[in-house]
This record gives C-alpha cells, structure tokens and sequence, in this order.
C-alpha cells in the first residue's frame, strides 16, 4: 500500500512539475470578453473577476476586447487563451483550460463547483473554486528564443523538416497543410495557386485545419485560427487582432502604434 502511495504522490508531483513548466513559457492569458455559456458579455461580471483572479497569482492577463500587448505572439507563441468548459444544473460547474497559438491543452484546472442558488454569486463560487489549482503554480515567465520570419530566406526554410516549419508558424496539425516557401516569391505559380485569399500588401492566406496560415511575400508568419462562424483570433510575427469574413472578402483588424489598422484579402481567382 505504501508504495501505491509513493505512486501517487510521484505521479501527481510529476504532472504539476510538468504543467508549471510549459505555463513558464507564456507571457500572457487572453481571457474571452464572452463565453458561450453568458448571454452577454462579462455577463455577472465573470470575466473581470476571472482576469482579477490571475493576476492575483502574477499572471498577465486581460480580456480580448482590451488592445493586444505589441509583442504578443511576435516570433514565438507567448499567449494563452482562457478556455471555460460548463457544466451542471443544480450546480455551476467550471474547468478552465489554458490553449496555445497550436490548439494544444497546456494546463487543466480541476471542476471548480459553485452551489449557491444565485447565478453569479455561484459562477464566482465556481471560479475560485477551480483557480485553486494554479495556488501550487510557482509561475515566472522564461522569456523564449524569438525567431523572425522574416530573417529566414526560403532556401534555408526548405532545408528544415515540415514539422519545423509548422512549428515556427504555431500551426501543428496537419502536414499537408505545411507551405512550400522553397519556390521563389517570383514565381508566380508558387504563389498563387495554394492560396485562398491574397492581399495588396503582399500577405496570403492558406486554408488550414483551424483556419489559415498566414504568409507574407510566401514567408509563413503566423495563423488565423477560427473560434465562431465569422470570427478568427490572428496571431502573427507582424500583428496580432482579429479576423473576419466581409462578403467575399476577409477582413483583418489590429491595433499598430494605437491606430487601427486593416488589411483586405480577396479571393484568388
């Protein structure tokens, strides 16, 4: 019996070990202004109290509709975003969840339960209820190697295997969907026949499993992963905001030097 506890203990020191460590690569949490579970948004005001309960614990955090850190997700994915599984009836029932610029899980809270009868004050009870699992956190950001997209020539893009050009653009899923930066920007062919959208400025769009890589003269610089039916989160080397589709066309928006900034893709014929 002494040793199935010895197991235990090992084990779940192992995980929280583990967990604390990736957290220590992230910079920032991205805390949604509206869940699918509210009505509206920061609805009993949650999504304040959920921010307020990070940095209570030395997190970086702030909600979506706050203006963008400049360096976030610049060269390397440093961002996480707050995802909030419900449950119960009787009970409000909360896990969060913190996801990378990939889709991957990169620590789990456990079930936070609320049983108050009033709806906020049993969404709060739940929240601090679940946030006690990050109390054995010992978090300090380790910044990371912040590489450029746009100091690496295609040529030596071409030498590196797929899985490490997926990894630099923060896209992990499928390698088919891996881009060919080898061709030439000249080449005319290279450029336009992989695409769905291309814009004036010289940026591209290619489908992907979670929405669009992002490229920029056929240098892939990030993603526009796609979190409702018109709407994307874009994370790239260059800026960081969000996407949609306007008709025809798709649509992004960012903040550079406090001004709103837009750019337009159209379809590639």
């Amino acid at each position: 019996m002494k040793y199935l506890f010895a197991f235990l203990f090992f084990t779940i020191t192992f995980f929280a070990v583990a967990q604390n460590q990736d957290l220590n690569d992230y910079k920032y949490i991205v805390v949604e202004n509206q869940y699918d579970f509210q009505s509206e948004a920061n609805e009993y005001r949650l999504n304040e109290l959920i921010v307020f309960e990070f940095k209570k614990r030395n997190f970086n955090a702030f909600r979506n509709s706050a203006i963008l850190p400049e360096d976030m997700n610049r060269g390397v994915c440093n961002a996480l975003q707050l995802k909030i599984d419900k449950s119960g009836s009787l009970t409000r029932n909360l896990i969060l969840r913190l996801v990378n610029c990939a889709g991957d899980t990169v620590f789990t809270t456990k079930k936070g339960v609320g049983r108050t009868k009033s709806n906020d004050k049993a969404y709060f009870e739940a929240l601090r209820d679940a946030m006690t699992s990050f109390d054995a956190v010992d978090y300090k950001f380790k910044e990371m190697l912040s590489v450029s997209p746009k100091a690496i020539d295609s040529k030596s893009i071409s030498d590196r295997p797929n899985v490490e050009i997926v990894a630099m653009i923060g896209e992990s899923s499928h390698s088919e969907n891996t881009p060919k930066p080898e061709k030439n920007v000249t080449d005319d062919a290279a450029s336009s026949s992989e695409y769905e959208f291309t814009s004036k400025e010289g940026y591209a769009l290619m489908k992907s499993a979670k929405g669009f890589l992002i490229f920029d003269n056929n240098l892939p610089i990030g993603v526009a992963l796609k979190k409702s039916n018109n709407a994307y989160l874009v994370h790239t080397s260059e800026f960081a905001g969000v996407g949609y589709m306007n008709g025809d066309k798709f649509v992004i928006e960012y903040i550079n030097n406090k001004k709103e900034q837009i750019i337009e893709f159209v379809n590639v014929p």
